[in-house]
């Protein structure tokens, strides 16, 4: 993938020795100038890609970098866009990308300033976590998390069964007010699969998963508008 002054999609396709297709896939939404500029094959087969995008005005800036990781067969875990300069003219492009310690990732490229941000053209490295995540604060859209502040009560304290193919129970401590919760679960890509308030009467909350896609999903909780707590769990 690769265009200029063109619009496309992020296309990916694995051939064995011979030549032969075993799959192929097309992601997200086309975009003008996406190009893809690095691809690495990880230990476990996962594949990891970086590269760069032009956004749609009137959105800023003009260049996002992103990052994107798909299983050994093709299927998406994540994808997120990374931005240092938001100058409506400025570039973020990313250039390469590779494994880091602790199992994150680190991508290098450049950034471009353009009114009004200052500064000139310079390298640009981020890390990020192993799903993405440059930090808490800089992960998920909505609710910001502040982690300088000790959550208020109630958290939670437990996701059972997990892994589970059905249902999930949550549990949370005592003390709750049900009209002051909120619960959202998010797919490793980031998008919100479910979010309304929680109303308890015996401290469980039940949530059906029967229909989700396989994967590990994050559930987060807000009390009193602060994020109070995060938990993963498996759906087989």
């Amino acid at each position: 993938m690769g265009t200029y002054h063109y619009y496309g999609k992020k296309y990916f396709t694995k051939m064995d020795n011979e030549g032969n297709v075993l799959w192929e896939h097309t992601f997200g939404s086309s975009y003008l100038d996406p190009w893809l500029m690095s691809m690495e094959v990880l230990e476990d087969g996962r594949i990891i890609s970086t590269g760069y995008r032009r956004t749609f005005y009137p959105a800023v800036p003009e260049m996002v970098g992103w990052i994107f990781c798909i299983t050994s067969d093709g299927d998406s875990l994540w994808y997120r866009e990374y931005s240092l300069l938001d100058g409506e003219n400025s570039e973020n492009c990313l250039y390469d990308v590779t494994t880091a310690n602790d199992n994150g990732f680190i991508a290098c490229g450049y950034v471009r300033p353009a009114p009004p941000d200052t500064g000139t053209d310079d390298t640009w490295i981020i890390k990020v976590d192993s799903i993405g995540c440059e930090s808490l604060e800089n992960c998920w859209a909505g609710v910001d998390e502040k982690p300088e502040m000790v959550p208020p009560e109630p958290s939670v304290i437990n996701v059972f069964p997990n892994p589970s193919n059905d249902k999930v129970f949550f549990e949370f401590s005592s003390g709750l007010k049900p009209e002051e919760m909120d619960l959202a679960v998010f797919n490793l890509m980031g998008v919100t699969v479910f979010h309304q308030p929680v109303h308890l009467s015996s401290g469980l909350f039940e949530l059906d998963i029967s229909s989700w896609p396989a994967g590990m999903y994050i559930a987060r909780i807000v009390f009193m508008n602060e994020v109070a707590g995060t938990v993963k769990f498996v759906k087989e």
